[in-house]
């Protein structure tokens, strides 16, 4: 056998997580080794049971796992190990890294800046539009969107990756060949397009509930950047920023209203020394990139809507309504050109709803 087929062999062995392969690599090294250990020596590793090591050594050595290999690259599948020169480097120093990777598409290009959008899964309009709106700026700017492809949150920042003619890459807490949760079928095909899924569980592994906090870890990893957008008090996401700042990542949250439960998570992340996200330009320069030069290049690529709508934007607030109305388009393309414009710099918006021009 092969070092990848050794590998594979060991991840796709029944209910061999993680932790159990991390046990036993420290104990044997290689998989090689485990392939061909003694009984005796299995057992004396933590946390392998009587079930496992039969796994292991009985029904796990009677697969062929060069034909499973076979039938994966036909599905379009790639299995990249630890160890292989396409396995991110992100992941090798973390304490629990995976120990291989199920990828549909691509993995995220190293060379390329990657910031991970997550937030509420029952989020608001605004942070529909928000999502959507820096993703596509980032997008179109080469910035690579790492998400969890779950709804809300998630998946309008995928999409908005996308529109913008941006790469994007969905990390998955279930086997890669199942789309979960199931309403986001069409975007999980368009991710793979555009980007890739990446899942640490072999395909056919159902979702799990404490699967989808651990898979979290690597969102964070994998990305330079996390962008709170909408959270609750008490929300998921605060796992991803939990290990965000493990690995020493920078955490950005956008601020709410103080009345809102969507964005208490974020206001308190905020309060507890996030970085408060209130331009597009503030991620940027976090990035390395200067304002100024995003600025110019929004300047140079602003298309005729937006010029219409920024021109019927005041210095005294304007109702959102009013200023559809002035520019003859409805609501909702008003709406999404006055939040590309808000996160560019050029107008805030004061008071819900009404907008006014920044000097």
């Amino acid at each position: 056998m092969t070092e990848e087929e050794y590998w594979f062999w060991l991840c796709t062995t029944r209910n061999m997580w993680q932790g159990k392969i991390d046990r036993l690599i420290k104990k044997f090294m290689t998989p090689e080794r485990i392939f061909h250990a003694k009984p005796k020596q299995l057992a004396e590793t933590k946390g392998i049971n009587a079930s496992d090591i039969k796994e292991l050594l009985e029904t796990g050595k009677q697969r062929d796992v060069t034909l499973e290999l076979n039938k994966l690259d036909k599905r379009g599948i790639s299995f990249i190990y630890y160890g292989n020169k396409l396995f991110p480097e992100k992941l090798y120093n973390l304490y629990d890294k995976p120990y291989g990777l199920f990828v549909k598409g691509r993995l995220p290009d190293p060379d390329k800046a990657a910031v991970a959008m997550v937030g509420a899964r029952e989020c608001s309009s605004y942070g529909k539009e928000i999502a959507g709106a820096i993703a596509g700026q980032l997008g179109r700017n080469g910035v690579q969107i790492i998400s969890g492809l779950a709804r809300g949150i998630d998946a309008y920042s995928q999409m908005g990756a996308i529109s913008g003619g941006g790469t994007c890459f969905g990390i998955l807490g279930c086997g890669i060949d199942i789309c979960y949760p199931r309403e986001n079928i069409d975007l999980y095909v368009d991710t793979i397009k555009c980007g890739g899924i990446i899942s640490e569980y072999p395909p056919g592994v159902r979702p799990a509930a404490w699967q989808f906090p651990h898979r979290n870890r690597l969102i964070s990893a994998l990305c330079d950047k996390l962008v709170i957008v909408e959270a609750k008090e008490k929300s998921g996401s605060f796992i991803t920023v939990e290990h965000a700042l493990e690995q020493g990542k920078d955490v950005f949250a956008i601020p709410g209203r103080i009345t809102d439960p969507l964005s208490a998570g974020c206001n308190r992340l905020i309060r507890e020394g996030a970085q408060i996200l209130t331009n597009i330009n503030d991620l940027y320069g976090n990035m390395g990139c200067e304002p100024s030069v995003i600025q110019e290049k929004k300047m140079i690529s602003l298309e005729k809507d937006f010029e219409v709508v920024y021109s019927n934007v005041d210095l005294v607030p304007k109702n959102i309504g009013q200023i559809s109305k002035e520019c003859g388009f409805n609501i909702r393309k008003t709406t999404e050109i006055l939040v590309e414009l808000e996160l560019t710099g050029f107008i805030y918006e004061p008071i819900k709803t009404y907008y006014s021009r920044k000097l």
